[in-house]
């Protein structure tokens, strides 16, 4: 009986041995590919976002930021610029988390296969103005598409409009629906920037 279980022990425990190499390689595998941002490397994506605007002769009058976290870029952005650009920034709720129960009456939703968005109502009162449309990251670039083309339907001409994100995926460029300026490319789907993952 002693011999049974000293067998079954050492089974037991090489296949924890072998599940534990297992595991530990396919965790470093994941952090190989895991892409990270530190706060030196945004403000560097919104000097060389801002100088590519610059570049292209394009003069936003103002920002809109689709969520707070496109606000931070807009803010980094903004502060490179010849002028002090207004930021008005967006609501973007994730469908996996289901939607808040307000309405925001003051507000223009849609909805993409992954966000509902809404914009200020007061943007649409301003189409005899430039605007830059960011965030940080453009995933499917769905939801910026959908900002532009409202904003276009809204008044606002097609050359009034330009779009900016520090990473695009290949997925957007691929589809035709990456920002007009980006800093970085990837192929990954697990980025982090200094205020968490994006999604």
């Amino acid at each position: 009986m002693e011999t049974v279980l000293t067998i079954v022990f050492g089974i037991i425990g090489g296949v924890g041995a072998a599940l534990t190499v297992y595991y530990g390689r396919k965790s470093a595998r994941l952090e190989r590919e895991r892409e990270t941002l530190s706060w030196n490397d945004v403000q560097l994506a919104a000097d060389d976002l801002a100088e590519d605007i610059r570049k292209s002769r394009f003069q936003p009058q103002f920002i809109l930021a689709l969520n707070t976290r496109g606000g931070i870029i807009a803010e980094f952005v903004a502060q490179n610029m010849a002028d002090s650009l207004p930021i008005v920034v967006g609501i973007t709720e994730w469908r996996d988390f289901g939607y808040n129960a307000y309405d925001l009456k003051q507000y223009d939703s849609f909805e993409t296969t992954k966000w509902r968005v809404s914009i200020p109502l007061t943007v649409y009162d301003n189409t005899d103005k430039n605007v830059l449309i960011v965030d940080d990251l453009v995933m499917s670039g769905d939801a910026m598409e959908e900002a532009r083309k409202r904003l276009a339907e809204r008044g606002f001409t097609k050359d009034a409009i330009r779009t900016a994100a520090i990473v695009v995926t290949d997925v957007a460029i691929k589809t035709h629906k990456a920002p007009d300026y980006h800093w970085r490319q990837t192929d990954s789907s697990s980025f982090y920037f200094p205020w968490g993952k994006a999604r």
